[in-house]
């Protein structure tokens, strides 16, 4: 149970996500030309923020999935947009809730060594290998193999200062999707 104090915050926070869906509906009804990418960047944020807050529902479902069509929408746009890293790791994100595994692990593998801000090469890989994990029949050797690789990246981070011998030296074999169903 939420404590009064919190439960406020999720409505006020609940109560701008309101307004600022408000405005991207003016926002679309007013400009001349809609194919703007940071335009469709921030309602793809709106929804995917907005999902993040609720329980698994319906309505859970549905804002997750109008977040994928915005911000796929951007990569459709600008191919090249400034946070597409950033889109793809959400993207990846929303897959997995979704259980989209082969999509998940695309957009994973697409920053897997190259990740946005504030994300480390780290964090993609762990993604990787909890993907590997939940798929069902879960692909046990590719999560493992994932997730020592992210034990490997994180014993020579910074607070860490190991031989250079010891660095790995190689990423996992691959990033692979698992079998379809």
């Amino acid at each position: 149970m939420l404590s009064q104090k919190k439960e406020q915050r999720v409505e006020a926070v609940l109560d701008l996500l309101d307004k600022c869906y408000a405005a991207y509906e003016l926002a679309l009804a007013r400009l001349p030309d809609t194919r703007d990418a940071n335009l469709w960047y921030g309602i793809g944020l709106l929804y995917e923020r907005y999902g993040a807050l609720m329980l698994p529902c319906d309505e859970q479902r549905d804002c997750l999935h109008h977040a994928e069509q915005a911000l796929s929408h951007v990569l459709e746009i600008d191919a090249a947009f400034e946070k597409r890293r950033e889109i793809c790791y959400r993207l990846g994100l929303i897959f997995k809730q979704q259980s989209d595994s082969q999509r998940a692990l695309g957009c994973f593998a697409a920053i897997a060594e190259d990740p946005p801000e504030p994300l480390q090469i780290a964090d993609v890989w762990f993604q990787i290998g909890h993907v590997h994990e939940s798929v069902e029949p879960m692909n046990a050797p590719l999560a493992k193999e994932a997730y020592e690789y992210v034990l490997a990246l994180l014993a020579f981070s910074d607070s860490y200062s190991p031989s250079p011998t010891h660095i790995p030296t190689r990423l996992p074999t691959q990033v692979r999707a698992p079998a379809a169903r």
